[in-house]
């Protein structure tokens, strides 16, 4: 029997990883504990620093990448790769995101409402608008195999998001961190 040996990418030196999320092909993004958002370049072959002060990130499965500051604002990285724009309108004091596609936003703000931007083309910007404040949404994500919303609540237990008065359970254990992907859950800790 033969094992091929697995080379990691080399990592930041001394970092912690907060969040951890997949692109299109074989790259991938880390925030750290530090608040730095890391791109592995796959060209390059080597991680870049994307950013500072971020305090959440998402990638969409288009490969569109969105972050949230620790001002709360959300910034979308255009095809110029190094330039990012800001998207929110400064109505909503965001506390965690989710990308469908460059289409849709999910976000959470401070006092847990479910929050969703819509691209409008004409205007070249988001629509954000308070999908429910009757519950509590401590994360929301978008499902990239068919986008569908699983929600975690304050306890972490994730469920499927049908609409305002039904969500049906996905786990029956809390969840730290979830990446919601077609075959698997991913439960960091």
């Amino acid at each position: 029997m033969k094992i091929d040996k697995i080379e990691l990418p080399p990592f930041p030196n001394n970092v912690k990883i907060k969040k951890f999320d997949v692109s299109r092909g074989e790259d991938f993004w880390i925030l750290t504990d530090a608040n730095e958002l890391y791109h592995w370049s796959t060209i390059l072959k080597r991680m870049i620093l994307m950013r500072g002060n971020v305090s959440d990130f998402s990638i969409g499965s288009d490969g569109t990448a969105v972050y949230l500051n620790e001002n709360n604002e959300i910034y979308i990285r255009n095809f110029f790769i190094e330039l990012w724009f800001k998207i929110d309108d400064d109505r909503y004091s965001h506390k965690t995101i989710s990308l469908c596609d460059y289409n849709t936003i999910f976000t959470t703000n401070g006092y847990s409402d479910f929050i969703k931007g819509i691209y409008d083309e004409p205007t070249n910007t988001y629509n954000w608008q308070n999908v429910d404040a009757s519950h509590y949404y401590y994360y929301v994500y978008c499902a990239h195999h068919d986008h569908s919303l699983w929600i975690k609540d304050h306890y972490n237990y994730v469920y499927k998001y049908i609409n305002n008065n039904m969500r049906t359970p996905l786990t029956e254990i809390p969840f730290n961190h979830l990446k919601s992907s077609f075959r698997e859950l991913c439960n960091w800790s």
